[in-house]
């Protein structure tokens, strides 16, 4: 049986069909994303939300961390404020028209290169239909600012090396290019590492004048952003280095429950599937099959596939810029934390050299063709239910507003620290201005101690507890709130908030759970990890409001401080 030549001509030249398609992609990513994303987490975006309206009411200011420093997206969302109002809906516009950006990116990539307009479908598809994707797709994390214009640079690449009459980049590419990567500099500064992955695959097609150019790059970012956007703003020079080599305050943490454990990624790439479905077996499978076939590969793929793993094993291995300095001076590594979201920032790579492998292997028989890719499709659209359940944290704060609302004799509440930072970060949209948001305890992170709010003390009230982010925080950051049960005690107890996700969502969890029991395998590690995850999500007791009397908040007992390792 013969492969058949499923490849079209390497031409950006979009037929009726191409547009549709292209229509098609865009409203299904737009009715995921709305149906399914968050909005506003309250958690990093919230932190940018409030510096974009600072920026908007303040005009610039000099950022003294990474996080007010994202002005790749801090400006953008200030100019939709300015546009259309400031508010919670206003804040999903932007993440949901690059997710959009995204997916028609892929999709012409795909075109440009080569492939037939099913396997481009399919490239921009795995982008529009990935649960994580989808999950993070209305909120205002870096990650899908990042990989937009990952995925530009890509592009402006593709498009300036399939010019055979040019044997390195025009200046006009290399300014395309210098922008695109410098706006995603200016969303995370780990840019830098696809500028390396750019000049490696240069290196290996022996594109020398390329390469010295993309790394060139990497000190002009240092200095535009500083001469641009702080110097002439500001009269500070060399404020991004500033912050980059600051010393850091050192915080008591359990680092048992942080985000810097080695495994994260491989657990959420094989093992937990609701994040990924089958995408990154297709990812190792294209890898491995590119790699071992004996036809030349195209230079745009050797790019696509050098510069996810440069940057794959940065998230894996690397450290953060005060750790690399840490590293260097004192020969330590503290690895960078890790999150399932962060591989988001490849998806663009690989979601190309996944497609072109697939069209390089296909049959002539059609069921056979489609049936990989119907495979990696379902396993995605399967766990696309089960967003509501890594979103619970953020639906729960959601139902507890709307709640809260309808309650206007509740004028005063005491809660866990994640939700003292979310209710007042809803305020600033005009949400809730009649209550009075305060800690119930006040904690000292560079020591771990707490201390109980006074205010609570002498006169109790309502304490508005979210039940997951309040254990994490015990646990993670030591803080030491009054027990659940002593509160329930001594006051009136009442459940806010309960599985405020799907119900499908549930049962989906729930018939994972009982499985993993038949089979017995709830005793091994990963068994373990399954159980314990269903047992939290499915515990009805989200958001807890708990009225506790004045006269009795002397009987409370509190959590001890989770030793540090």
């Amino acid at each position: 049986m013969t492969t058949p030549n499923i490849l079209s001509a390497q031409s950006l030249s979009l037929g009726r069909n191409d547009w549709f398609a292209l229509l098609g992609l865009a409203l299904l990513c737009i009715v995921l994303r709305s149906t399914y994303a968050l909005g506003f987490a309250g958690s990093d975006d919230a932190v940018i939300i409030t510096n974009a309206i600072r920026l908007l009411n303040e005009g610039m200011y000099l950022p003294t961390g990474h996080y007010n420093a994202r002005f790749g997206m801090i400006m953008p969302i200030a100019g939709v404020f300015s546009v259309f109002g400031i508010g919670l809906q206003q804040i999903s516009l932007l993440p949901i028209a690059l997710s959009v950006g995204i997916t028609t990116v892929c999709y012409l990539t795909a075109r440009r290169i080569g492939l037939s307009l099913s396997f481009a479908l399919f490239a921009a598809a795995m982008t529009t239909l990935m649960p994580v994707f989808v999950q993070y797709g209305a909120s205002n994390y870096p990650e899908i600012y990042f990989a937009f214009w990952v995925a530009v640079s890509f592009f402006i690449l593709v498009c300036a090396i399939h010019n055979k009459d040019r044997n390195s980049l025009s200046p006009l590419i290399l300014g395309l290019l210098f922008m695109s990567l410098f706006f995603a500099y200016m969303v995370k500064i780990e840019a830098v590492f696809i500028c390396f992955g750019y000049a490696f695959a240069f290196a290996l097609l022996k594109r020398w004048k390329d390469m010295a150019w993309v790394l060139l790059f990497v000190l002009l970012f240092f200095l535009y952003e500083d001469i641009l956007v702080y110097y002439s703003e500001t009269g500070k020079f060399f404020n991004r280095a500033d912050m980059v080599t600051a010393k850091s305050t050192k915080m008591a943490v359990n680092k048992a429950y942080g985000h810097a454990e080695l495994w994260t990624y491989l657990k959420a790439m094989f093992v937990t599937f609701y994040n990924f479905g089958l995408y990154f077996y297709f990812v190792v499978a294209a890898v491995i099959g590119l790699l071992l076939q004996k036809k030349k590969l195209p230079a745009v793929i050797i790019i696509a596939l050098v510069s996810s793993a440069i940057f794959y094993g940065w998230l894996q291995f690397g450290t953060s810029p005060k750790g690399l300095i840490k590293f260097l001076t004192t020969g330590k590594l503290n690895n960078k934390s890790q999150l399932a979201r962060y591989l988001i920032m490849i998806a663009p790579f690989c979601s190309i050299f996944v497609a072109y492998f697939l069209a390089q292997i296909s049959y002539s028989s059609k069921f056979k063709q489609y049936f990989p890719q119907a495979i990696l499709v379902l396993s995605m659209v399967a766990f696309l239910p089960l967003n509501d359940i890594g979103n619970e944290v953020g639906l729960t704060y959601q139902q507890a507003v709307k709640k809260l609302s309808d309650q206007p004799d509740i004028k005063v509440v005491y809660t866990d620290r994640a939700t003292y930072t979310y209710l007042r970060s809803v305020q600033q949209f005009g949400e809730l201005e009649h209550l009075s948001v305060q800690p119930i305890v006040h904690h000292n992170m560079q020591s771990g101690r707490s201390k109980v709010n006074p205010d609570f003390i002498w006169a109790g009230g309502y304490a508005l507890i979210h039940k997951n982010r309040y254990l994490y925080h015990n646990r993670r950051y030591k803080v030491q709130y009054p027990t659940l049960e002593s509160m329930a005690i001594n006051g009136d107890k009442q459940i806010l908030v309960a599985n405020p996700a799907s119900s499908i969502s549930y049962g989906i969890l729930n018939t994972i759970k009982q499985v993993v029991i038949l089979l017995g395998l709830e005793q091994n590690y990963i068994g373990q990890k399954v159980v314990h995850t269903a047992d939290e999500a499915l515990d009805p007791e989200d958001m807890l409001l708990i009225d506790v009397n004045r006269e009795h908040t002397d009987r409370l007992t509190y959590l001890d401080a989770t030793p540090a390792e």
